[in-house]
């Protein structure tokens, strides 16, 4: 069973909100609820057991590259940007 630290977490959320959410999207509201009520929301993605989570669905949409070339561009979810920049924590 492997979970992240709350802490890790704590550094995440951080992260987003120094590099941003993205740069084809605008950021979700989801993530405004979630820096609201992380004291909250920490322990429960904290308690997420990493082997069994599948993560939500992403939305996706083309985006141009250039004049004649187009690229598939991806929207997480909030829960799954979280976890996954929690993960790159060196220190968790």
């Amino acid at each position: 069973m492997v979970k992240l630290s709350e802490a890790s977490l704590d550094l995440a959320l951080a992260a987003i909100g120094h590099h941003g959410y993205g740069d084809f999207f605008p950021e979700p509201p989801e993530l405004g609820i979630a820096r609201s009520h992380w004291n909250d929301l920490r322990p429960y993605l904290a308690d997420v057991d990493l082997d069994t989570y599948t993560g939500y669905d992403r939305v996706t949409a083309f985006a141009p590259k250039s004049r004649l070339n187009i690229r598939r561009v991806a929207l997480l979810h909030p829960f799954d940007l979280l976890l996954y920049t929690a993960l790159v924590d060196t220190q968790g």
